[in-house]
């Protein structure tokens, strides 16, 4: 039988603070330690000056690295924001005012916000790619950097297609930067499935952007926002973003192009310019110029109008059928009018209650958005993300073409027939948006709601309680493959989105859905590190916090079933004679793992490979943690 590991324990040393008093302190301060662990194994995989001194941890939550960079000391510490006990008072404002991002990077030295940054596997499928400029807006409003690392493509599973981002959205995070002198990057790279990828028209590969937006925050962490090595590495991320959206040109029909007028990006010095204004906080550079085409939303909702069904764009115009609406791209979700008064007469008139509420709310004087917002999904609960983050995102470009604007948030989804009640949305974070930027909020049958609502902005201290949670085991044994150079197929994202499974030794992927009832880890390790083919063994594995997920025989046999199902999915997909081990993983003591190996081998429970336990003991000066692998 092989084994799970090169070794059957491991120790690691409890790296208190004295260790690193004489460095700067870094903080990434994240949703969980997951995705923090990526970054900073980007970084030290883009930026080679970081030279890693030692690594340990204070606990299973606080992931501890210390390196070399330059001649001076510096250590970073992860950990997750809602399990590590009170966070520093500004890191704590920007994360509930509106959304939060997956990191936070926080000097400790400085008592200073260095710069936010989102990691996604989600490709740019309909909402979703507006879905994180909530999370820019609290940063670059508070004049912190912010950086957002994506695919350049990713399938769409429901709709069999390859979606990218739009030149539009490339477009609002140069508008950002110059609006609030802060730069907004977008990083972009190839997925590692070359069937997800696009290509260029000249047959290359596009180029992989993450080195310049990793040393960019590099930069930030060792120099400051300020310095000219900053600045030299924001320039070619800039460069990079205008790059992308050549390409787009290059590959789109010319009606489709959004802002066919924008001339400055085209410019062969732009990203010099751009950062010339941050610097100056000079904002005298429109990058949207009044480029605008009649509004025509689409949406796969319909309607009912005299027993007819229509699609949304219709729905609109019948319903606001004298006024003009515009919008800044083909398919753009959010249009704009410039008739506020014929607007706000005409939905009076529809009202027909003679209370010229609209007259009270609407300056009458400046264009008017309309927002169109849906908060069921075929009967069910819709996820507020995507509206938390459009909201602001088109309040922001439109302001920005056009100046002061009102807006309107219309809920298309609410009507008096079915009795729908909105009010539940008040516990949900699209409220935070609806708060911070809607003029008036409606719902179809033109009811004005409650815009307000202090049960969505208040920030909870209950859930910033120390607890160990099922992420920070698997994010521990993560940490584990790294150290033994194992990339694994698959770690379950604690989002639960869409997942890729890499099926080692071949090029091939599997998708697991959101909804499938998967496991926590897989990775493959070939015999004797060679990738023949028809040998090697996968390793499948379920983790929790601690060992009461696993004393219920019940419970246990399900956590079994949902690994064996996985194996034979792979085992399936793959089609080769491989060898599959099962293993759970929990935080605990050595005794606990024991007992379930008696339990196993007595046939009281399925049959599982390795028992893997993480002990810790924070009172030990030397050593706080160990990890024991026990086979079965």
């Amino acid at each position: 039988m092989g084994s799970l590991l090169s070794k059957n324990e491991y120790k690691f040393k409890n790296l208190r603070q004295e260790e690193y008093v004489d460095s700067k302190v870094f903080y990434f301060y994240c949703d969980n330690l997951q995705e923090g662990m990526h970054i900073l194994f980007w970084l030290e995989e883009y930026n080679k000056e970081m030279k890693l001194i030692k690594r340990g941890y204070n606990g299973i939550s606080n992931y501890i690295s210390i390196y070399d960079i330059k001649g001076v000391k510096h250590t970073i510490i992860i950990c997750s924001f809602y399990h590590n006990g009170e966070l520093p008072r500004l890191v704590r404002q920007i994360i509930y005012k509106i959304d939060k991002p997956d990191v936070v990077i926080y000097s400790k030295n400085e008592n200073k916000i260095v710069c936010g940054i989102e990691n996604t596997e989600t490709g740019f499928v309909g909402n979703a790619t507006w879905q994180r400029h909530g999370r820019i807006m609290n940063f670059l409003e508070n004049d912190f950097p912010f950086i957002f690392f994506a695919y350049y493509s990713k399938k769409d599973i429901s709709q069999n297609t390859i979606r990218k981002p739009s030149p539009l959205l490339v477009l609002s995070f140069f508008s950002l930067s110059i609006e609030y002198s802060t730069p907004a990057i977008l990083s972009l790279y190839d997925h590692e499935d070359i069937t997800q990828n696009i290509i260029n028209i000249d047959g290359s590969k596009m180029i992989d952007t993450r080195r310049e937006a990793l040393s960019y925050i590099l930069s930030l962490i060792v120099y400051g926002q300020d310095s000219k090595e900053a600045q030299e590495n924001l320039k070619k991320c800039f460069y990079d973003m205008k790059y992308y959206y050549k390409k787009e040109i290059e590959r789109v029909k010319e009606n489709e192009l959004p802002l066919k007028t924008l001339k400055l990006l085209r410019k062969v010095d732009f990203e010099n310019e751009i950062v010339e204004k941050i610097v100056k906080k000079d904002k005298n550079y429109p990058l949207f110029f009044h480029d605008i085409s009649p509004w025509n939303p689409v949406s796969a909702k319909e309607f009912k109008i005299n027993s007819k069904k229509v699609g949304i764009g219709e729905y609109i115009k019948n319903q606001l059928h004298d006024i003009e609406f515009y919008q800044l791209s083909p398919k753009c979700p959010v249009g704009i009018t410039f008739d506020t008064p014929k607007l706000v007469d005409r939905l009076s008139e529809i009202k027909k209650t003679g209370d010229y509420f609209w007259e009270d709310s609407l300056n009458l004087n400046i264009p008017t958005i309309i927002i169109l917002l849906k908060l069921t999904k075929k009967g069910k609960l819709a996820l507020p993300d995507p509206y938390n983050g459009r909201i602001p995102a088109f309040h922001e470009l439109y302001k920005q073409s056009f100046g002061e604007i009102n807006c309107i948030i219309y809920l298309m989804d609410h009507s008096n027939e079915n009795e729908y009640d909105p009010t539940y949305a008040k516990n949900m974070k699209i409220y935070k948006s609806i708060n911070d930027y809607a003029t008036i909020f409606v719902d179809r049958d033109l009811n004005v709601l409650d815009k307000n609502c202090d049960k969505a902005v208040k920030d909870s201290r209950k859930k910033y309680e120390e607890e160990i949670t099922e992420d920070n085991v698997t994010c521990f044994f993560e940490t584990i493959l790294k150290m033994e150079n194992i990339k694994p197929s698959f770690v379950n994202p604690p989002c639960g989105s869409w997942s890729d499974f890499k099926l080692y030794p071949t090029n091939k992927f599997f998708y697991l859905k959101r909804d499938y009832d998967r496991p926590d880890i897989a990775y493959y390790i070939p015999k004797n590190h060679q990738l023949y083919y028809n040998q090697g063994t996968y390793y499948v594995g379920e983790s929790k916090a601690s060992y009461l997920s696993f004393r219920n025989d019940e419970r246990f046999n399900l956590e079994i079933g949902r690994i064996n199902r996985l194996i034979e999915i792979i085992d399936k997909k793959i089609s080769i004679n491989l060898k599959y081990k099962s293993f759970i993983l929990f935080k605990g003591i050595a005794e606990m793992g024991l007992e379930i190996v008696r339990r196993v081998r007595s046939g009281d429970i399925k049959h599982v490979d390795y028992v893997v336990v993480i002990e810790e003991d924070n009172e030990n000066v030397e050593y706080n943690i160990r990890m024991v692998v026990l086979e079965v």
